[in-house]
């Protein structure tokens, strides 16, 4: 029997997850509420459905009469709520045990964990909605202020005193679905992620890569690089502790990946994202495929798979990101694919599309991947500032021009304040 696989919403991965598919012979079907003409993946698929998959009860209907074999979606909460429930109604697997789905959704509960298995973390502090003077006394600033089920640094707030602090932790209470929130020790230092896949319990390091951010500023990745600078201190540090947070919190499958920061030569982990990442990397396919297996029940061996890595090159990476508005005009990307040594160059948003205000890495425009051995990225990033256009009706480019100064690695953002590295 040909095995079809449902695929839910117009998201990051589809596409690739599509392509794929297709050429393992893999029968694809798309669902979402947009049209075809809005949804580039319908367009690739061999068949569409114009289905929200908030409608769980009529898709599951619809599978069941379909013949649907598995669903898989890419990079959206929303659409892994969906493909999460759908396979529990129809008896398929999905990669996250209820438990492991629990604690990596909720900041708090992860932390818990990250401590029981001797992963360093940052120093939490006691703080509720009551905003309490004893407790607003304790806290140690700078801290970090995020919902403890946020994402996409969707109100996350870096606080330096007590005004920040209250205005702050009130906007991440009003954006946490659990009216939870998180308050932590910020360290100003380089963030570091490691991408992992999972066969059968067992974490297997596909990539890394260090990143700088500002995160003052709510953009949390500008500039970063792979490989990882930083694989001796894992290595030393971080490998075994987070091989037992893998097993203890139930990793059997999937992909994931874990953020932290490097502090004086510590690292403290963050944050940890059980699902595809939020970015297109140098190993897509690879990842895209672990899932693909995973879901039409296809098992393949640890050491088969290491065999098959993705060897990642050196690279260099500017992300570019938009302030919110409707894009009526984009140019410059030939220019910038002729002129410059780019590995991916794929913009998020196309014209017509609306980037909504307050949406977090939602707002990140493209990830002008380069051949880290060819370019400098100071020069890149000014050549793709002076070049490339994202127009509103207005006729205002919608890009936060960042530059990379690399004497001293810090970067500003052009017509406003320097800032440092944080």
């Amino acid at each position: 029997m040909m095995d079809k696989i449902l695929f839910l919403g117009n998201n990051l991965h589809v596409d690739t997850l599509l392509r794929l598919s297709k050429e393992r012979g893999i029968y694809s079907i798309v669902t979402d509420n947009l049209s075809v003409e809005d949804s580039p993946v319908k367009q690739m698929a061999d068949e569409y459905w114009d289905i929200s998959v908030t409608e769980i009860d009529e898709l599951e209907e619809k599978a069941k009469e379909a013949g649907i074999t598995a669903v898989l979606c890419g990079a959206s909460e929303v659409c892994m709520s969906a493909n999460r429930e759908l396979c529990k109604r129809l008896g398929f697997p999905f990669y996250a045990s209820d438990e492991a789905w629990k604690i990596v959704n909720n900041k708090q509960l992860f932390k818990e964990e990250c401590i029981k298995y001797g992963v360093p973390v940052a120093k939490d502090f006691q703080l509720d909605i009551n905003l309490k003077a004893s407790d607003l006394a304790a806290i140690e600033y700078p801290v970090v202020v995020k919902p403890v089920d946020g994402c996409s640094s969707i109100g996350l707030h870096i606080c330096f005193d007590e005004e920040q602090l209250i205005a702050g932790y009130r906007d991440a209470y009003e954006k946490s679905d659990a009216k939870k929130v998180v308050v932590e020790k910020f360290f100003a230092g380089e963030e570091v992620s490691l991408l992992f896949c999972f066969v059968n319990g067992e974490p297997i390091l596909v990539e890394s890569g260090d990143v700088l951010g500002d995160k003052k500023g709510g953009r949390p990745f500008l500039f970063g690089g792979t490989p990882t600078n930083y694989m001796a201190l894992i290595k030393e540090k971080l490998e075994k502790p987070l091989k037992n947070l893998f097993s203890g919190i139930g990793c059997q499958a999937g992909v994931g990946s874990i953020q932290f920061i490097i502090d004086n030569g510590e690292p403290a982990v963050i944050e940890m994202n059980y699902r595809l990442p939020g970015a297109k990397t140098m190993s897509s396919e690879f990842i895209c495929n672990c899932m693909i297996d995973y879901a039409i029940g296809v098992t393949e061996e640890k050491e088969k798979l290491m065999g098959n890595l993705p060897v990642i090159p050196n690279t260099k990476a500017y992300c570019v990101w938009v302030n919110p508005s409707t894009i009526s005009e984009i140019s410059g990307l030939d220019l910038i694919k002729e002129n410059l040594n780019t590995l991916s160059l794929n913009p998020n948003y196309k014209v017509g599309d609306t980037i909504p205000e307050n949406s977090g890495m939602r707002q990140i425009f493209l990830y002008a991947v380069l051949d880290g051995n060819k370019e400098d990225l100071a020069s890149a990033t000014n050549y793709i500032n002076e070049n490339l256009k994202v127009l509103d009706e207005n006729g205002v480019n919608l890009i936060c021009k960042y530059n990379y100064e690399i004497s001293d690695v810090t970067q500003s953002l052009i017509g406003e304040t320097s800032f440092g590295v944080v």
